[in-house]
């Protein structure tokens, strides 16, 4: 543990402020101090999104299996690289990526056979699937061409990049590009493997594939050409059909209908990001981060299966549940997550809201340690949180000028309310406020 007196410092320091930078973040072990969590967590009391909490073993666990290099090693250059990619600094190329695989577009993509609902373009050729079996290997294969085709430009990039602005300067600074002789672009970093490929709207996914199940297959509420016309409708004049669907199991109740299938589509998504190799000649890195994304490509998206509407967000982070589809509470929303392996991935979030209310006083601080510890112990990877009152926030939308220093945690980053944009404010309302 490096916990001391200058921890204590900086974090009071955020505590008295509340600035949206530096970014905060704490590398969890049992082992960190329990004045020093305490004062981690009365920090993140006040509302203000720091620090974040990542556990430092699955990280350690992840990097020691797909570099090889000494635990120790890990252990001392480990660092939060980028919003939550952790990576080692000042010995790798860095976290570096183009773009994001927008999950939701391939169910659009699968639903409407191969078709963008949205555009009218076809983007894959017809296969008419009817069965459950059918549209999951329709979904996966989509996903597959998806991450592909997007490795594949990111790799021309970064070499257009290598003939044109190479990083020199920038390489007599990392390890061990001097004591190879090679450049940053050439590999001579220690860590090349921190290329990253980067997804949103897996959890959408994994809820819509549990709505068609449980309504087509399971329960036979209706066949899959209605629930798929329904969808193709936005569900207007499908009312009934949308409050089964509404329903029908969620991601973020440890309900093994649903995280069974974000297990598989997790799994699937892994193997293929590793399928092919980066520009440094390593195999991709799968990473889970939605940043700000949910808000434009859930308007690009047409209705899903599982009672979502055209346009609207998808879920934030990696597991953080949809809004309002997590009905049992934190510890369920906790269970889910926990069940996903973390090592395997570079990087992850997890959000959670809380209503100032559940978290008063000491009992409120160590409950908050105690979830945390829980979620780690399993192990959990990542996971930050929102305190803050719903009400307030539609009030600071409607008198900006009263809340001009209010600052709300949205990603990996924290921003001051009045300078995010309407649609980034609604969706941070939208999420579900917890109490424990």
């Amino acid at each position: 543990p490096a916990d001391n007196e200058l921890s204590l410092a900086i974090v009071q320091a955020q505590i008295n402020m509340q600035l949206t930078q530096p970014t905060l973040s704490v590398w969890y072990d049992d082992a960190l101090s329990e004045r020093f969590l305490k004062l981690a967590v009365d920090c993140v009391k006040t509302g203000v999104g720091y620090p974040a909490f990542f556990n430092q073993k699955t990280y350690v666990a992840h990097e020691v299996e797909l570099s090889g290099l000494p635990v120790e090693l890990v252990r001392q250059q480990g660092t939060i690289g980028g919003c939550t990619e952790p990576t080692l600094g000042g010995m790798s190329y860095g976290i570096v990526q183009a773009g994001f695989v927008n999950h939701g577009k391939l169910l659009d993509l699968v639903v409407n056979d191969g078709v963008d609902p949205v555009t009218g373009r076809r983007l894959f050729a017809a296969e008419n699937p009817v069965g459950y079996d059918d549209l999951r290997r329709s979904y996966r294969e989509k996903m597959r061409t998806a991450v592909g085709n997007w490795q594949r430009y990111w790799n021309y990039v970064m070499l257009a990049h290598r003939h044109t602005v190479p990083l020199v300067f920038c390489s007599v600074f990392v390890r061990d590009c001097l004591g190879r002789g090679r450049c940053m672009d050439d590999g001579g970093a220690v860590l090349n493997h921190s290329p990253t490929t980067l997804s949103s709207g897996l959890v959408n996914v994994a809820n819509s594939f549990a709505s068609i199940r449980q309504l087509c297959f399971t329960d036979r509420v209706c066949d899959w050409p209605t629930l798929r016309q329904a969808v193709l409708d936005d569900w207007q004049g499908h009312d009934s059909l949308r409050r089964a669907a509404l329903q029908a199991p969620k991601w973020g109740n440890d309900d093994d209908r649903v995280d069974g299938i974000f297990l598989e589509l997790f799994d699937e998504y892994c193997v293929a990001v590793k399928a092919q190799r980066n520009y440094l000649g390593e195999p991709y890195d799968p990473s889970m981060l939605a940043i700000s994304t949910p808000v434009p490509f859930g308007k690009a998206c047409a209705a899903f299966p599982d009672g979502r509407r055209a346009g609207e967000p998808l879920a934030d982070g990696v597991t953080s549940p949809f809004p309002g589809t997590d009905t049992l509470g934190p510890t369920a929303v906790v269970r889910s997550s926990a069940k996903v392996d973390h090592t395997r991935i570079r990087g992850g979030l997890l959000n959670l809201k809380f209503h100032p209310t559940a978290l008063q006083g000491m009992r409120g601080t160590k409950n908050l340690l105690s979830l945390i510890k829980t979620y780690f112990d399993k192990p959990g990877f990542h996971v930050q949180f929102n305190v803050v009152d719903s009400n307030m926030l539609r009030d600071a939308q409607l008198f900006p000028e009263r809340y001009r220093d209010l600052v709300v945690r949205v990603a990996g980053f924290s921003a001051y309310w009045v300078e995010m944009s309407r649609a980034l404010q609604d969706q941070v309302i939208w999420r579900t406020e917890h109490h424990l």
